[in-house]
Order: C-alpha cells, then sequence, then structure tokens
C-alpha cells in the first residue's frame, strides 16, 4: 500500500477535532469514507513516526450493537500537533502539493513539513 499524504493529513485534522480521546479507526474510516484498511495502515505510520499514541486492543461495539476488538487513538503528540499547525491551512497545503509534484509527488513527512513552513513564512512576508 502506497502512503498518501492527504490521508494523513485528514486523520491528523479529524483526531484534532474530536470532543473525546476514544477515537475508533472504525470512526476515521466513516468519516473519512475510505476503506478501514487504509486508515489502519496511515494510523500505523502515525504511530511508526510518534505522530500519535495508540491504545491497544478494546472492545467495542459496532453500529449494530456487536462487540469487537478494536484499536483507540487517545492523541495526537507534540510533534503531530507541530505538524498539522504546519500544514493545516489550505492554502499552504495546497502549495506544498504543488511544490511535491516537481520531485514526483512524495516526500518524508519532515520535508512536508520543512515546506509547510517555507511556504508559511513567505506568505508572512508578503
Amino acid at each position: 500500500m502506497k502512503r498518501d499524504l492527504d490521508i494523513i493529513r485528514n486523520i491528523l485534522l479529524y483526531i484534532e477535532n474530536a470532543d473525546n480521546n476514544r477515537i475508533r479507526i472504525y470512526d476515521i474510516s466513516i468519516n473519512l469514507n475510505l476503506p478501514i484498511d487504509v486508515i489502519k495502515y496511515h494510523i500505523d505510520l502515525l504511530a511508526d513516526k510518534k505522530f500519535i499514541i495508540l491504545r491497544g486492543c478494546v472492545t467495542v461495539l459496532s453500529p449494530d450493537y456487536k462487540p469487537y476488538d478494536a484499536i483507540q487513538i487517545v492523541r495526537m503528540t507534540f510533534d503531530g500537533c507541530d505538524y498539522l499547525e504546519a500544514i493545516k491551512n489550505d492554502t499552504i497545503w495546497n502549495n506544498v502539493k504543488k511544490d511535491l509534484k516537481r520531485i514526483g509527488g512524495s516526500a518524508s513527512l519532515d520535508i512536508v513539513k520543512t515546506l509547510a513552513v517555507n511556504i508559511g513564512l513567505k506568505i508572512l512576508q508578503e
């Protein structure tokens, strides 16, 4: 499966806007209208980068009230918050994606953040 920077951004935005610390991957999948395995893959990437903290298997109820084991997102970390702050603005994000297309469409999250910060600084200086 290929990493998708838009999905990563949308997951972080969803987490930031959640009203509790029991964010289920299932709910993100429904909200973003993406298969749960795609969401799970990107959640794992965010956890690998230490942008989020996960809670292991917890039993939750499905929409039809059947219990199942699920992973919950406890919260975003300081680094996750910093990354999201850099890419949250739609104008900045669209400019980052435009710049990334010139180098093949993808880059490390550190480079994405650096691009976003530099674009933000350029906008502030105008």
